[in-house]
């Protein structure tokens, strides 16, 4: 995990493919502290922080978290209204045919999710 960015009120870090953005509701399913990202950020920097989105453990990327509950239900809000602009990149191996569609089943991840 690293920090990219931070302001007042927010801060934007770079998750790392395997981490999580948070424990596994499920207590069967365990994950280390040193892969969940909410408590690596809470560590580095010193104060509480709350998730405003989430990505799978098997993606990397960047997260938002907010530093007061109050603008972590503003900005959720924002991504629930789909005011936020969100890109998703992916890196594939192998010829898609000239229409560009895709039709696989995804497989599931060490997590059981898709």
């Amino acid at each position: 995990m690293k920090i990219l960015d931070q302001g007042k009120e927010w801060v934007t870090l770079f998750k790392p493919a395997g981490y999580h953005v948070h424990p596994p509701e499920s207590g069967a399913f365990k994950v280390p502290r040193d892969k969940i990202v909410l408590y690596l950020a809470r560590q580095a920097l010193g104060e509480w922080v709350y998730p405003v989105h989430r990505l799978d453990a098997g993606t990397s990327g960047v997260l938002l978290m907010a530093l007061s509950k109050e603008m972590a239900s503003f900005l959720a809000g924002q991504f629930q209204r789909r005011e936020v602009l969100k890109i998703y990149r992916a890196v594939v191996r192998g010829w898609v045919d000239e229409n560009g569609k895709i039709e696989v089943p995804l497989e599931s991840d060490s997590t059981q999710q898709m």
